[in-house]
């Protein structure tokens, strides 16, 4: 671990936060990052805030 946080709450809440600014580069490079450390500490969550991802940005998605 490079010293990032562990705590899942904090994690999750900042990935919520970080939803509405994944559009822009920036904010998909910080959740794509983010998104990488806390595979390791919740995999279900991680998978859970990914697919909100999808179903808000990805054109591919088939929810849209």
């Amino acid at each position: 671990m490079d010293g990032g946080s562990v705590d899942v709450h904090l994690i999750g809440t900042t990935l919520d936060g970080l939803l509405g600014f994944a559009e822009s580069d920036e904010g998909l490079r910080l959740s794509k990052k983010l998104c990488r450390h806390y595979w390791d500490l919740d995999q279900e969550a991680t998978g859970s805030h990914i697919q909100g991802y999808r179903e808000m940005w990805d054109e591919d998605s088939p929810e849209q």
